[in-house]
């Protein structure tokens, strides 16, 4: 699908953001970049606080909603939103 051209912003359902030592410039650099290109939802995922940055609804000036999910706590994808996830069950013991 992708051999002659990189996937546009249409394509992105969701863009998952690994942040261990560079968190600081994730969410202050890249996410606005993300929001400004269009991409419907971003997820950051911060390995140190294991917690997940949640980032929706994006405009010029970047997310207009954004939450936080950490421990038991549940959260889905707005694509795809039957399939849930507890943020404990990405930051395994």
């Amino acid at each position: 699908m992708y051999t002659r051209s990189h996937p546009t912003p249409a394509d992105v359902l969701l863009l998952i953001e690994v942040s261990d030592a560079t968190l600081r410039f994730d969410v202050a650099t890249k996410v606005p970049l993300y929001a400004q290109a269009g991409i419907v939802e971003t997820w950051v995922v911060d390995i140190e606080s294991a917690r997940v940055q949640v980032f929706r609804d994006p405009g010029a000036d970047g997310y207009r909603t954004s939450f936080t999910v950490s421990g038991s706590e549940r959260m889905s994808s707005s694509a795809m939103p039957q399939v849930e996830i507890a943020a404990s069950e990405l930051f395994p013991a």
